[in-house]
């Protein structure tokens, strides 16, 4: 999950019996809870209870992502969570934005569905990019069609350095090219991951994925850049770095 600067970074000291919580912020609890949740509970709890006294966003956001983990021990509560981070995503909390649309999009109602889309558009905008790729997850189960802006947003994901943004892009440009037997976006495609593989390249486990993308532009029997040459290559260099489809097939193709 990516992580963004929070807007605020509010020191709270919460006297009870005589301690004092003083060396906790909102800004120390969401670190600890995307590494070792290593804080004591009830330092964290005092503090979220008291910034959600003051109506701050980013408590609201810490509580609700705290209850939709089950982070700190705690019995995850997704009824309460939704209530929190919908509060904290309407005072403006990027984040929250981005959990709670990707929280909603696996709902089975068409409301919270497509609020979800809205939440993860919003926050892709404000600068959370793996907004993208809950977008593309969410066109891939039918329930998100904008096909304009999650190619937008994947791209920009995909050209800041996002191998998983770069190779969902692909398989974008794939499904429509096609629907709409149109080869030449498809062979801008190829040339567009053949120059970012060549001047940033991609992660090491992420060249598997690539190769294979490229055998299902090259070996599908609908694609309009189908090659059975160049197909059989990529298919073979997909199972060279370790795709498991990809040895499937071929362990297939030799019984």
């Amino acid at each position: 999950m990516s992580k963004i600067l929070f807007f605020i970074l509010l020191l709270v000291c919460y006297q009870a019996k005589g301690n004092c919580s003083e060396n906790v912020t909102l800004d120390l609890i969401k670190d600890d809870i995307d590494a070792q949740q290593e804080l004591e509970w009830k330092d964290v709890s005092n503090v979220l209870e008291q910034g959600i006294l003051q109506n701050d966003s980013t408590a609201y956001f810490l509580s609700g992502y705290v209850l939709y983990l089950g982070a700190y021990k705690q019995n995850p509560d997704y009824k309460k969570a939704k209530k929190m981070l919908s509060i904290s995503s309407y005072l403006g909390n990027i984040r929250a934005k981005h959990i709670l649309g990707s929280f909603l999009i696996t709902s089975e109602k068409a409301e919270d569905i497509y609020e979800g889309t809205k939440l993860l558009e919003s926050s892709f905008e404000k600068g959370i990019l793996d907004s993208s790729l809950n977008l593309y997850y969410a066109y891939q189960l039918g329930k998100y069609g904008d096909i304009a802006f999650l190619k937008n947003s994947l791209r920009k994901a995909s050209d800041v350095g996002d191998d998983e943004a770069a190779i969902l892009l692909g398989q974008l440009t794939l499904d429509e090219a096609i629907r709409k037997n149109d080869s030449e976006s498809l062979a801008k495609m190829v040339s567009y991951l053949s120059n970012r593989a060549e001047k940033r390249g991609f992660s090491n486990d992420m060249y598997k994925n690539l190769y294979y993308l490229f055998f299902g532009i090259y070996g599908l029997r609908d694609s309009p850049l189908k090659n059975s040459i160049y197909g059989d290559y990529y298919l073979k260099k997909a199972a060279e770095n370790g795709h498991e489809h990809a040895i499937k097939i071929l362990n297939q193709g030799k019984s």
